[in-house]
């Protein structure tokens, strides 16, 4: 489960995506980057438009899925609940990234729980 949060971080943060502008009716595989490390708020916004059940197709995964965006300060620019809210119990498997969104030094954080 800890390789697929991972991959799933590495993914979003490192890749266009397919196609590059890809968007919820076309989309092949998810990548929020414009370049490595930068993402896009339109992606943002698209991949919030994905229901879980699709999402979970097109990435290969079995787990629920929760990702937010965060400023240095800890307050949440973006959050995506497709799959619901993760609960503190359980088995969670969070993996934060440090990327540019808008020019600003961001806080990614993907988690995955079953």
């Amino acid at each position: 489960m800890r390789e697929k949060a991972v991959l799933i971080s590495d993914l979003l943060v490192k890749s266009q995506g397919n196609p590059a502008d890809w968007n919820s009716t076309n989309v092949v595989s998810f990548g929020l980057a414009t370049s490595s490390s930068i993402i896009s708020q339109e992606k943002l916004v698209q991949l919030n438009n994905i229901t879980c059940s699709k999402f979970k197709e097109i990435s290969g995964i079995n787990y629920n899925f929760y990702l937010e965006v965060k400023d240095l300060n800890e307050n949440t620019l973006f959050k995506d609940t497709k799959c619901g809210e993760y609960l503190s119990s359980g088995k969670i498997i969070p993996v934060e990234r440090y990327v540019l969104l808008d020019s600003r030094l961001v806080k990614l954080r993907v988690i995955l729980w079953e």
